[in-house]
């Protein structure tokens, strides 16, 4: 047996007072080598300080640029998932960090434009272009001037909508980028089908989808179907016209775009609607507002309350009609539309009138008369249904102030 004991057998024989000496010694002599051994601050030369300085701000800007990316995909995400307050969200705060972001303004812009916030999109559509300009991103500018003549469209002129789209559309070609050309066409043929030129909307809509088709975007040719399944409608070709938005709805189904799918619907509705099969209109009205509430997209929800009302109109259930119709006016004021506002309000005054309160009647008028165009004041003034309206004694003098207004304006 050897006399020799290994350090750790000696360990295990020390006491506790004895093992806290021996630790004690062991750490003495470890602290007087490292005296002894030169830090590693004292390598570092006075000409590697700024190296060192010029790294850290490198790694902080590529933090920064890492964060301001995820928060731009979160906002892309949010925007496909139809979450637009959340995509609103995101992207304000990577506009905030980085005010030269181009895509983020770009998004935005079409986020507002979803939400109704028409003046809030042009600022950012405005901004976008000025943003495009600066770093010669022609793509980008073709979308915002794309994106401009949106949110005149939505607001109801048809005009500059189609001066703006007309500069897409010629942006668009110079680039060579068919993917903006395709959509144009699409809106090119929205603006023919509002002025009721059905032949050059349809040509418009056919280019559309065949361009979106070639290059395989499945969106894009569902809304160009959907739209030639309105023109369809429009013209009374009724089985045409669903088979047309019933091919949308099954590519936005298998794309998984809820806002389309809902706008799909919505027009499949409208054909009951105009067939005087009011209960099946209902039924699919009532998928269409579920999807548009979940989404969260307030115009679309507005303009199937609208819808429903007026198919409960033509049930004669007017009390429904009308709750249908406040409905719609609080989302219209509340996103500022004053198109979807003046058309709730003309449809109230006729009900209010239609069912002896002319004094409701009244009151909506003069809250709402300037928002008024000339076909609603002409139908004011000549509906033969409205004949107790216009004998109320305020009725000449709310109208008159309209057209006065009108005139003052142009």
């Amino acid at each position: 047996m050897t006399q020799r004991k290994s350090l750790k057998s000696r360990y295990k024989q020390l006491s506790l007072w004895n093992k806290i000496a021996f630790w004690g010694s062991i750490a003495s002599i470890i602290s007087i080598i490292l005296y002894f051994l030169p830090s590693p601050l004292n390598l570092i030369q006075p000409e590697h300080e700024k190296l060192i300085s010029t790294a850290e701000k490198t790694i902080t800007q590529l933090q920064k640029e890492r964060e301001i990316d995820a928060y731009y995909r979160y906002g892309e995400k949010a925007y496909a998932r139809e979450k637009l307050d959340e995509a609103i969200t995101n992207l304000l705060i990577v506009i905030k960090r980085e005010p030269n972001f181009g895509k983020a303004h770009s998004l935005l812009g079409s986020a507002y434009g979803l939400k109704g916030m028409y003046p809030k999109a042009l600022e950012v559509y405005k901004r976008t272009i000025e943003i495009s300009k600066e770093q010669k991103d022609w793509r980008l500018f073709a979308i915002a001037l794309n994106g401009i003549g949106a949110v005149y469209h939505e607001e109801g002129k048809l005009d500059t909508a189609f001066v703006y789209w007309e500069k897409t559309l010629t942006a668009a070609e110079i680039i060579s980028d068919r993917d903006i050309e395709a959509g144009v066409y699409n809106n090119l043929g929205i603006i023919f089908l509002w002025k009721k030129d059905y032949t050059k909307a349809l040509e418009f809509f056919q280019q559309g989808a065949a361009l979106h088709r070639s290059i395989g975007d499945r969106e894009g040719e569902a809304d160009a179907l959907n739209q030639i399944g309105i023109i369809y409608r429009v013209q009374n070709q009724f089985p045409k016209a669903r088979d047309y938005h019933n091919q949308a709805r099954a590519i936005h189904h298998e794309i998984g775009d809820g806002l389309g799918e809902a706008h799909d619907i919505a027009n499949i509705a409208l054909i009951y609607a105009f067939s005087s099969d009011y209960d099946e209109a209902l039924k699919y009205f009532h998928q269409a507002l579920d999807i548009f509430q979940k989404i969260g997209y307030r115009r679309g929800e507005a303009e199937v309350l609208r819808n429903i009302a007026v198919a409960y109109m033509g049930k004669n259930e007017f009390h429904k009609a009308i709750k249908a119709l406040n409905q719609a006016l609080d989302i219209d004021r509340a996103i500022g539309y004053g198109r979807g506002e003046a058309e709730d309000s003309r449809n109230l005054i006729y009900l209010y009138t239609v069912q002896g309160d002319t004094t409701k009647a009244i009151t909506l008028l003069r809250q709402t008369r300037n928002l008024f165009n000339d076909e609603i004041i002409e139908f004011l003034k000549e509906s033969s249904e409205l004949v107790n309206l216009r004998l109320h004694p305020q009725f000449k003098s709310i109208i008159n102030s309209t057209a006065n207004k009108k005139d003052v304006k142009k």
